[in-house]
């Protein structure tokens, strides 16, 4: 029963994997299709119909909607609308509307296979009749009758007359049986923005055709004369031309035009363009020809690191304009190393790429259409030097992020922040810019000092000085042991006197000072050792061994645990045989023994394991796929192998494995793809004089010299050197501030 309910659990795994990746694809590669419609009923004029649609994917629940014009071919008007593709089916619901007057509303249920469809079956289509007078609007507008009035009384075109002149423009009209608001019963206005202009009257001298009928001045006497007000007296006017016919000039007013403001006498046709936001000399620009107005200003320095500077200033420009920052190594900006552009009116940026230590001079100017400004005040900031995290004595390395204890009493962690498995407990923001920003300081909370972490996919856990265990960060798994099922968890004290503890993917357990053993979290394969029936997500703590337990690790879906007496005990996901002993079912809860004496330290990977004997001797077993194991094979290691000896420490990634020999040399096997193990070879030889080493899922790091060492996957920045690349597989030195 627990074989077949185990072979279930993996297809549902593998088809929902498949419709994720389906659902993917649909995503990133969306295929689109044109759905046609042929209007087979009498329109007005189509140019004046738009379509107006809202369809909607059955399947998927998807909707679309919008607004496309209608257009005709060889005689046929059709509604044309662009949809991405689906399997399924769609209902459309589609609005034929004239001159804001429906005329036609159709539903219908279509294939994309299929995307042709008339608009003409009368069970389908609803034909509105605004005015309930038992014509439909499409019959009205057709006949000429206001669809708006029951009395349907002809129809007549009302234009629409914008400047009040008693004349509509000819092209923009409605069909009314009464005149709007607005609206002109006479068209004809060949500028409907300008009482001036209409159909009814020709001003002399003003040099517009004012009557529309393509003539200027016409039938004028030349005896007539034209001026314009001149409010400011600055000798233009505004265009408000007044004829007299003694030709004589009143009191205020200029015989030339164009002044585009009359109450500012320094804004005429003939000033000079100054940088002042205005159009100075009427010319319909602002600040033309002109450079940038003002120089940049307020230039200071808000953030400073030991490669990157956050700066800001004022913009003083009248137009919108990008700025240049200038990052020189001297003063006269002979030798500038970095010159970066931002975007029209940011006043703020990072400068990235600078070298720790290092003195550097920054100024910044304008530029937009007109020119350049002049540059601003000149700042100089020095860069931090370069602090690395020293004195760890603990280490715990997630999924995507990493921790770290000083011997202090400090947690540092850095990587990936997505549930707050960083444990943020500073001011500062943890961005996973490769940063270590996320430093918890005792001082600051009143917590007592830390003294150890592990760290799971997306939770951390971690103890203090007095022996108390802490937890945060995804908990929909029960894995941070507080009780509840959350998505995030802030920290929770779990358990008191605790001795060690580890961290899986979404398990965790704990080793108590009396040697009892508490497990928690996801249950799927027994790997909580809780007898409940296999998927339970156990939340509190479960007691697996009562007495006699020394060490303790949490793979992806298996612990083991060391005992006191040196035997070895896993349980758990056993379908690679990564808990070393075959059974006929595929897990269990209850603890295997595995060895009955000698071991002293065991790490648990994704489908693999490995135990180090007190003499020094490494065995491994388990999924050997990518040649975790360390046989020089890829074949599934089923019973403990001995694969090395001289063996100090040992450290288990999903897929690899890193060995500290007796001679202080770190070698690591498996899979590389990342650069988790150091190099290409079967065997990479990594670094010497190695103190300490630790396992990361895609990750690897080590203690030499007191300083952290980490190499391997850097998606999230969770190598901590102040990059955010792919991977590395040379190990740098982690940072220890920003």
């Amino acid at each position: 029963m627990k074989l077949l309910k185990t072979y279930l659990s993996f297809f549902i795994f593998f088809l929902s994997l498949f419709f994720s990746c389906s659902s993917k694809k649909t995503i990133e590669e969306e295929i689109f299709f044109t759905l046609k419609l042929r209007v087979l009923f009498k329109l007005p004029s189509f140019e004046d119909v738009k379509a107006k649609f809202e369809v909607q994917d059955l399947f998927l629940g998807r909707k679309f909607e919008g607004e496309s014009q209608i257009y005709q071919s060889q005689g046929i008007t059709y509604v044309s609308i662009l949809l991405p593709f689906s399997n399924s089916h769609y209902k459309a619901y589609i609005t034929l509307i004239y001159r804001d007057t429906t005329l036609i509303e159709y539903t219908a249920t279509f294939s994309p296979r299929t995307p042709e469809y008339d608009i003409t079956d009368i069970s389908k289509v609803n034909l509105p009749d605004s005015d309930n007078d038992g014509s439909s609007n499409l019959d009205e507008i057709l006949s000429g009758t206001d669809p708006f009035d029951p009395s349907s009384c002809p129809a007549k075109k009302f234009y629409i007359d914008q400047d009040q002149d008693g004349f509509g423009d000819s092209d923009l009209y409605i069909l009314s049986c009464k005149k709007p608001d607005g609206f002109s019963e006479v068209g004809g206005d060949c500028n409907d923005s300008d009482p001036e202009i209409n159909p009814s009257r020709e001003i002399c001298g003003d040099r517009k055709d004012n009557n529309c009928d393509g003539k200027i001045d016409e039938n004028c006497s030349s005896s007539s004369c034209v001026f314009f007000p001149d409010v400011d007296g600055d000798g233009f006017g505004i265009a408000e031309p007044r004829e007299r016919p003694d030709c004589i000039m009143p009191p205020g007013f200029t015989t030339i035009s164009g002044d585009c403001d009359d109450n500012n006498p320094a804004v005429n046709p003939s000033a000079n363009e100054v940088c002042n936001l205005l159009d100075d000399n009427c010319d319909g620009l602002i600040d033309e020809g002109f450079p940038v107005c003002l120089t940049p200003s307020s230039l200071q320095i808000n953030f400073i690191s030991w490669y990157i500077l956050g700066i800001s200033w004022k913009d003083n420009s009248k137009n919108e304009s990008r700025f240049i920052v200038e990052v020189s190594e001297s003063e006269d900006f002979s030798r500038v190393v970095t010159r970066q552009e931002f975007g029209k009116d940011v006043t703020y940026g990072y400068i990235f790429g600078l070298e720790p230590g290092k003195k550097y001079f920054i100024r910044v100017y304008a530029e937009n259409f007109f020119g350049r400004s002049g540059y601003s005040e000149v700042i100089s900031a020095l860069t931090k030097n370069l602090n690395f995290l020293d004195n760890v004595s603990s280490v715990g390395l997630g999924l995507y992020h990493s921790c770290a204890v000083l011997t202090d009493g400090k947690l540092y962690c850095w990587g990936d922040n997505s549930f707050g498995q960083t444990i943020t407990i500073s001011d500062f923001d943890c961005d996973g810019d490769g940063k270590l920003e996320c430093v918890m300081n005792p001082a600051d909370t009143g917590q007592q000092s830390i003294s150890y972490v592990s760290s799971g996919a997306y939770h951390t856990c971690f103890s203090d000085n007095l022996k108390n265990l802490y937890c945060a960060g995804r908990g929909d798994s029960g894995q941070v042991g507080n009780g509840l099922i959350s998505f995030q968890s802030s920290i929770t004290k779990v358990l008191e006197n605790v001795s060690i503890f580890s961290s899986g993917y979404a398990h965790t357990c704990a080793v108590k000072e009396n040697g009892s053993l508490w497990c928690w979290g996801w249950n799927y394969y027994g790997q909580v050792g809780n007898s409940h029936q296999y998927g339970d997500i156990v939340t509190l703590p479960y007691e697996v061994f009562s007495s006699g337990v020394s060490y303790v690790s949490s793979g992806y879906a298996h612990t083991c645990a060391v005992k006191q007496d040196g035997s070895l005990w896993c349980w758990g996901w056993n379908g690679y045989s990564q808990l070393g002993v075959s059974f006929s079912d595929s897990s269990t809860y209850q603890p295997q023994l595995v060895f009955s004496s000698g071991i002293s330290k065991v790490c648990a990977g994704y489908y693999h394991s490995c135990a180090l004997s007190f003499d020094g001797k490494l065995y491994c077993w388990g999924g050997n796929d990518k040649g975790q194991v360390g046989d020089g094979s890829s074949d599934i290691q089923r019973t403990p192998k001995q694969v090395m000896e001289s063996v100090l420490d040992v450290g288990c990634g999903w897929y690899h494995t890193c060995a500290l020999r007796s001679s202080r040399e770190l070698i690591c096997w498996g899979d590389g793809t990342y650069g988790q193990t150091g190099g290409d070879l079967l065997f990479n030889s990594v670094a010497n004089e190695v103190q300490k080493v630790f396992g990361g899922a895609f990750h690897t790091c080590f203690i030499k010299d007191n300083y952290l060492w980490c190499f391997g996957f850097n998606n999230s920045a969770q190598l901590g050197n102040g990059k955010k690349k792919s991977f590395s597989s040379s190990p740098s030195k982690v940072l220890k501030d920003r």
